[in-house]
């Protein structure tokens, strides 16, 4: 569940000239101010009422304020149907505007207005997918698979995607890492899994020795961050009984490297971490154990621990922001019980490591017929609140 999301009265009413009317309450629940955020919920119909070829005439309206009754730029997708094949789970996207705490409303209507706006540009071909999202443009490859294979930022808009604004150089040595075997030494069967003018998902499936993968990619509409879904299966009839998991990661090289400032942080009840300006052999990580004792954050210059401690009781989340002058990286990873230790890792030659199960922590013995389904953000760009909201999206808080 999102620490922002929409509670839907399941509720069907005429509204002025409207057949379709359902109030959608978006509840800030992560404690800190959304503007234009990204927001998606699945919408029940009734049967026989509409169908594919009526996905134009769905829109979202401002419920209050100066623009109460417009419509905002939103998009729709079909999640299911019903047997007739008319729509039954509406996907309804769209950016909103809530205060820290609060609750706002719009209105889904059928009322077939559109508003004009840029959409995400997708271009695919030869086992390639370049994405723009209007300040990102990444790109992602089949042949030797290494996760996001390159991208630019500008947080202006204007769309200088040059390489001063660049974050990660095509070709590196990241990806998919299972106790030391790597995706890029393979390929992947890339699919564009769903496309609208709010969000593109990318999907990605491969194998790593006997380990299936499969990997989901989101990017939003305006926004400088995707958010990533890894599933890890361990399902091979023949092997073994269990295996020594040694580590299992997302790893991406970037271009932040040199004297950097990192920020760190839990959640919004705990206040965020500053590390100082650094030197160029700084490593910063963020990790968490089982125990829940270890440090959830450190800074390290060379080998030197400078900075350490634990910002949350209750370890539930974490993210870090680096910057080094006009670029920077931001990183998180949605907790889970399974697996531990975790751990986010900016090295000093730019690396970001997010580590699902952390090579720093003992192995452990994993059996055949598991599982597991993890979630992290990558947010591209020297604005950590950008990271943060993208971060907060991932699940609740404490």
């Amino acid at each position: 569940m999102g620490s922002i999301f929409i509670p839907v009265l399941l509720l069907f009413f005429t509204y002025s000239t409207y057949s379709l009317c359902v109030p959608l309450n978006v509840k800030e629940t992560g404690g800190i101010d959304r503007t234009n955020v990204p927001v998606q919920s699945g919408i029940p119909l009734p049967v026989g009422k509409y169908q594919v070829s009526d996905l134009s005439k769905f829109m979202v309206l401002e419920a209050t304020g100066s623009n109460q009754g417009f419509p905002i730029p939103s998009a729709f997708a079909v999640n299911a149907t019903w047997k007739d094949g008319s729509i039954r789970f509406l996907n309804v996207q769209f950016q909103a505007t809530v205060s820290s705490k609060t609750t706002k409303e719009y209105y889904l209507t059928d009322g077939n207005q559109t508003v004009a706006v840029d959409s995400i540009i997708v271009n695919g071909g030869n086992g390639t997918y370049e994405i723009e999202t209007g300040v990102l443009k990444f790109k992602v490859k089949s042949t030797a698979f290494n996760l996001i294979d390159e991208a630019f930022v500008d947080l202006s808009g204007a769309k200088n995607y040059t390489t001063g604004n660049q974050i990660v150089q095509s070709g590196h040595a990241g990806g998919f890492v299972i106790n030391g075997q790597r995706s890029n030494g393979g390929n992947a069967v890339l699919t564009l899994f769903r496309a609208t003018r709010e969000q593109i998902i990318l999907k990605a499936t491969g194998t790593i020795g006997q380990f299936p993968y499969v990997i989901y990619i989101k990017a939003f509409r305006n926004k400088p961050y995707v958010h990533i879904t890894h599933n890890f299966y361990y399902n091979n009839a023949t092997a073994s009984s269990k295996i020594d998991l040694a580590n299992l990661s997302l790893e991406l090289p970037t271009k932040v490297t040199g004297e950097r400032t990192a920020v760190m942080g839990n959640n919004s009840t705990k206040p965020s971490v500053q590390c100082s300006q650094s030197s160029t052999s700084s490593v910063y990580t963020m990790s968490y154990s089982a125990s829940r004792t270890t440090p959830c954050y450190t800074h390290f210059t060379g080998t030197t621990a400078v900075d350490s401690g634990n910002s949350s009781s209750n370890i539930y989340l974490g993210w870090m922001h680096v910057n080094s002058g006009s670029i920077g990286i931001g990183i998180g990873i949605r907790h889970f019980w399974e697996m531990y230790p975790k751990v986010l890792e900016l090295e000093a030659d730019g690396k970001a490591i997010l580590g699902l199960f952390s090579y720093k922590g003992p192995s452990i013995p994993y059996y055949a017929g598991g599982g597991r389904t993890h979630t992290a953000i990558v947010s591209f760009g020297t604005d950590t609140n950008l990271t943060k909201e993208a971060f907060f999206m991932l699940s609740k808080t404490k």
